[in-house]
């Protein structure tokens, strides 16, 4: 219990044990000091090697919170070795020629000074806790040092100044006064260093001034304006200023002049840029802006005149766009520029579409006589191929009934007496039914991988060509369509402005002439299918009349057969009856077989009731007639099934993307319609042409 007492005593105590470490090794860090901000960016300039303005953060630390050892442990790392650096320079660079290094020689020496005034406001020396290190420095004054290098940077920069501005380097001249006058100049002297620049910029304009040249005359304006930043209220600077803009104004309007009034074209185009650079350094010249439109105007009509004469000699048409174009470069919309570019590109697409119209006309009358026969042709192969699945199943059904006969009639061979006259009809039996058998066989081999296959592909054929009578319907109606608009569309198009309804028109144009060439080609290839299918349904006519022959035989030998089948049946069940003799009872057909007295009475009695059947069994079969003439021509399915299964395939594809590209012709013929507005031109053709 005591034990216990002691531990819940002990835990706590230890908590707060190592709590106390860690804030004070916290505290140590600066981790939750107010200086730590300052601190942060005393390393951050130390890492940059801008070691001076790095102990200006640091001591900006210790004065927020000198108990920090981190923040005395940075000083006493770095100060030593960074003012042993900043005193070489400051040696090396004294009386220096340099502007950067004057700058940077005043930038070290104010920052020393401040540096040394916070150094007055700390507690020295620096003590680590542990004994490990110790710093301390005495005080130096560098006010007198800093304040001569900011008098040395500004002294030299603006010598530099002037040394520009005798070169003519006005804007470089101005960079280096600007930065002496708000950088180095000190209070006392700001008002007199003003004038002074001011006065080297208005000597440098008022000389250059003078001249005609262009470049000499911008250094001069912008003189001016420099004069005016230091001196703004300098009337003579503004007035000044003004005269040389509106001079630089009327050189280049007096060279636009010259160069507008030459007969060259390149000439009349720069016109118009010296023209606009009149205008931008004086925007109320009173003749510029209307020269300016003048040349604008001249150019424009230049390149239209130049394309309405190539377009009169019929030259390259590319070309003459192009010149149309530079002529809506220059003025948009020139004059009827938009329309004569399209009407030329339109042109080449009408005559493209004349062509295609005339060749889709054409392909569409082959195919339209193509479908009549291939029409006949599929009906036809149709109705073998039904005819002679139907002669299939027949067959097949009449065969096996004839072998089931054939079987009882063979059974009754055996039998005395009753062999006798069943073999006669056994005989004339087979003779029918191998024929029949044969022609099974044959169907047994070629119905799967041919017969049912051709059915199948003559049947979708035949969907496809009454599917082709709807759509060549339709591309009648299309074909006039396109015909009719395209003998009205020439008047249409003058009629219209925008230039996107133009290219709305050029594009469905192009789509039409695609449409046009893509069913046209797909007629063509319709054709070439549907001719060498009509060659192969044709061939499979071969086959109408034997399977005619064979379907009427089918019923002159079913009423025999069916006798045969019923008197078998008949005797069979005498056959199988028992009769009774001297008290044995006997079957005929056992008493037929079996010896002794009692087997031949039951034999006698039994025949007399055989007898009436027997006479009946007397029965010729008729062979079926075209049996062998058609299994001799089934090989044509077999032969013509390839031929007929790829034509097959060519033709529903070649339908399908004929029936597309007559979907698009009609969407952009609706297009152009209702575009140019030629509707109403359409409808009045077509009122004439039913007329």
């Amino acid at each position: 219990m005591k034990n216990f007492t002691l531990r819940r005593l002990l835990i706590p105590a230890v908590y707060l044990f190592v709590f106390s470490v860690v804030l004070y090794g916290c505290g140590a860090s600066g981790m939750f000091s107010e200086g730590k901000g300052e601190f942060r960016l005393a390393k951050e300039e130390m890492n940059k090697g801008n070691s001076l303005k790095g102990l200006d953060h640091a001591f900006n630390a210790i004065i927020i919170d000198s108990e920090v050892k981190s923040f005395k442990k940075f000083v006493y790392t770095h100060f030593d070795n960074s003012l042993t650096k900043t005193k070489s320079f400051l040696n090396r660079s004294e009386n220096t020629s340099s502007i950067s290094d004057a700058e940077k020689r005043a930038e070290k020496l104010q920052l020393l000074v401040s540096i040394y005034s916070k150094i007055q406001q700390v507690e020295l020396p620096f003590v680590d806790p542990k004994g490990k290190w110790e710093w301390t420095t005495n005080f130096v004054d560098y006010s007198e040092q800093a304040n001569a290098s900011v008098k040395y940077a500004f002294d030299l920069i603006m010598t530099n100044g002037k040394a520009d501005i005798d070169a003519s380097r006005v804007q470089e001249a101005y960079e280096k006064f600007i930065k002496a006058y708000n950088k180095y100049c000190v209070t006392e002297i700001r008002t007199e260093t003003a004038q002074k620049i001011t006065k080297y910029f208005t000597d440098f304009a008022e000389e250059n001034q003078k001249s005609n040249e262009i470049p000499t005359l911008e250094l001069a304006h912008k003189a001016w304006g420099y004069a005016l930043k230091f001196t703004p209220s300098l009337t003579l600077a503004s007035q000044s200023r003004k005269g040389v803009a509106n001079k630089i104004s009327e050189i280049y309007y007096k060279n636009g002049l010259e160069l507008f009034n030459s007969k060259k074209v390149d000439d009349n185009i720069q016109s118009v840029d010296q023209f606009k650079l009149a205008l931008k350094w004086n925007a109320s010249h009173p003749d510029a802006k209307n020269s300016l439109q003048a040349a604008t105007e001249k150019i424009a009509e230049y390149y239209y005149a130049s394309a309405i004469k190539l377009e009169k000699s019929k030259s390259e048409k590319d070309k003459i766009i192009a010149l149309y174009r530079n002529a809506q470069k220059w003025i948009p919309d020139y004059k009827d520029s938009m329309y004569r570019i399209y009407s030329l590109q339109v042109g080449s697409e009408l005559v493209s579409l004349k062509k295609n119209l005339a060749e889709t006309r054409q392909q569409y009358t082959a195919l339209t006589g193509r479908i009549k026969t291939v029409s006949t042709a599929v009906d036809k192969s149709c109705e073998v191929m039904d005819m002679i699945t139907y002669v299939s199943d027949q067959t097949r059904s009449l065969n096996t009934k004839m072998k089931n006969v054939g079987s009882t009639l063979k059974a009754f061979n055996l039998i005395p007496v009753v062999g006798t006259v069943s073999g006669v009809t056994s005989k004339s039996l087979a003779i029918a039914q191998k024929p029949v058998g044969g022609l099974v066989g044959k169907f047994n081999s070629i119905e799967k991988p041919f017969i049912d296959p051709t059915k199948t592909a003559v049947h979708n054929v035949k969907v496809a060509v009454d599917g082709l009578k709807g759509v060549v319907a339709t591309t009648k109606d299309v074909l006039k369509k396109s015909e009719l608009t395209v003998a009205t569309i020439d008047d249409c198009i003058k009629t219209l402005k925008k230039e996107s309804d133009f290219k709305k028109v050029e594009g469905a144009i192009k789509e039409v002439n695609k449409g046009l060439k893509g069913a046209s080609d797909h007629m063509r290839s319709l054709n070439s299918s549907l001719s060498t299918f009509e060659k192969g349904a044709k061939a499979l006519a071969v086959m109408h009349n034997p399977a005619k022959k064979i379907k009427n035989g089918l019923g002159k030998i079913k009423k025999p057969l069916d006798k045969a089948s019923k008197v078998t049946h008949e005797m069979d069940k005498v056959l199988k009856k028992e009769f009774e003799v001297l008290g044995k009872k006997l079957s005929l057909h056992k008493a037929l077989t079996a010896g002794g007295i009692v087997a031949e009475k039951i034999a006698d009695l039994g025949m007399k009731a055989a007898k009436p059947i027997m006479n009946k069994m007397k029965i010729k079969f008729p062979t079926v007639p075209g049996v062998d003439e058609l299994k001799g021509k089934l090989d044509v399915v077999k032969n013509e099934y390839n031929n007929i299964k790829m034509n097959t395939t060519k033709i529903k594809d070649s339908y399908q993307k004929y029936s597309d590209f007559q979907g698009i012709i009609s969407k952009n013929l609706n297009k152009i319609v209702e575009t140019t507005g030629c509707s109403i031109h359409v409808e009045e053709n077509q009122e004439v042409a039913s007329k």
